[in-house]
């Protein structure tokens, strides 16, 4: 054989053999990269879980996802990220959810103005705390505090 033949063959043998050297620490890191992601986002979903359930964190007006980005020590793309897969929904919405459910919570047991109550949840007026509560739960917080206060349904 040529040695400029033999030379070619050696370097493409060489180049496909470190094709697929590449090839296999890729996969290898995507893995490993998958795993310990996996488990990051666990662990961040937990956080998160335990600053919304615990310290009540949705109560103050001003959360945004930076500031709880901030807080769980990551990026907001990564947060909205977790959010959408947990939660199947988005920040603003986590928000609305956990503030409408505490308002459901105070108005079943409180006899405070409306839009006291408004500001206790972290919302920021009456209006958007009313305008969230009817998409939420279909009724006024009116109405809602009188069917559970005066009708006593559970």
């Amino acid at each position: 054989m040529e040695k400029g033949k033999e030379a070619q063959i050696q370097s493409n043998n060489y180049q496909t053999e470190n094709v697929m050297d590449r090839q296999d620490t890729d996969k290898n890191m995507a893995m490993e990269e998958g795993y310990f992601g996996h488990m990051r986002q666990q662990e961040i979903y937990k956080q998160m879980h335990e600053l919304f359930e615990e310290k009540k964190i949705y109560l103050d007006p001003k959360l945004t996802l930076t500031s709880l980005s901030k807080m769980l020590g990551t990026n907001s793309t990564y947060i909205s990220r977790i959010i959408n897969q947990h939660y199947r929904c988005n920040f603003r919405t986590l928000l609305k959810r956990y503030r409408i459910k505490y308002s459901q919570k105070l108005l079943q047991e409180e006899e405070c103005s409306i839009e006291m109550l408004a500001k206790q949840c972290g919302f920021v007026s009456r209006s958007t705390f009313h305008a969230a509560f009817r998409e939420q739960v279909h009724i006024s917080p009116a109405e809602y505090r009188y069917l559970y206060q005066v009708k006593k349904i559970p």
